[in-house]
């Protein structure tokens, strides 16, 4: 049973790697006062260049987090590895140099991680404005993946969900992550177990993936615009 179930998971992961996008994020610090300053200098120099195909960038503003979130906004590249190393060639040159020069006179860069999804879900539903992330430490990467699927055969969540792991900038032992992705505010808020049998389901995953993680933290944010 153990090898069929890696022989499954093994394979859901290498179609979710087909179609799953790798992220590159900078959090940046925003003053009060300089938000729609951001957005328009964001705007200017990604309206003005072609994205490689496939690839998008979204700015968002965290909505909750906890008292050592630095972060108050997010740019996070998303795309094939391929695309995201040909946009990497296009965030240069004088005109990308004097984008980051006046950027950095109105917010400071925090953090820069990057990483990819594993498994995903309802993938047709990732276009809603507010998401969430769930942060773990993951010592059994095995278990917390299986957990995760079993789950997901019992709950059916309305947006988009996904399974992934953080490969660069990581901190506090921090290799996992759960995002969801909610169409409105209120989605985000009702978010969990709605029946007695979705309950269960979300009573064993907690307990199952308890004694193979720590969780972190938790982060919700609203997308402000997105460039393609």
């Amino acid at each position: 049973m153990k090898q069929l179930f890696t022989f499954i998971l093994v394979t859901l992961m290498a179609v979710a790697h087909a179609q799953t996008l790798t992220w590159e994020q900078s959090g940046i610090k925003v003053p009060a006062g300089n938000a729609d300053a951001v957005v328009a200098l964001v705007d200017g120099f990604y309206s003005s260049i072609d994205f490689p195909e496939g690839v998008s960038l979204e700015l968002s503003a965290v909505s909750f987090s906890g008292e050592n979130q630095k972060a108050t906004h997010h740019l996070q590249y998303s795309g094939t590895s391929e695309g995201l190393a040909a946009m990497r060639n296009l965030r240069g040159g004088t005109e990308y140099d004097l984008y980051s020069a006046k950027l950095a006179t109105l917010c400071e860069i925090v953090s820069a991680q990057s990483g990819k999804g594993l498994i995903r879900y309802n993938t047709d539903k990732g276009d809603g404005k507010i998401s969430q992330l769930w942060t773990f430490s993951v010592k059994d990467a095995d278990k917390f993946a299986k957990a995760f699927v079993t789950l997901n055969e019992s709950f059916s969540p309305k947006g988009y969900v996904s399974l992934g792991q953080t490969l660069h900038g990581n901190e506090n032992g921090e290799s996992h992550y759960i995002y969801t992705v909610y169409d409105t505010y209120q989605d985000a808020l009702d978010f969990g177990p709605t029946s007695e049998t979705e309950g269960a389901a979300f009573s064993k995953f907690l307990k199952t993936i308890g004694t193979v993680s720590d969780y972190l933290r938790s982060t919700t944010h609203y997308t402000v615009k997105t460039w393609n």
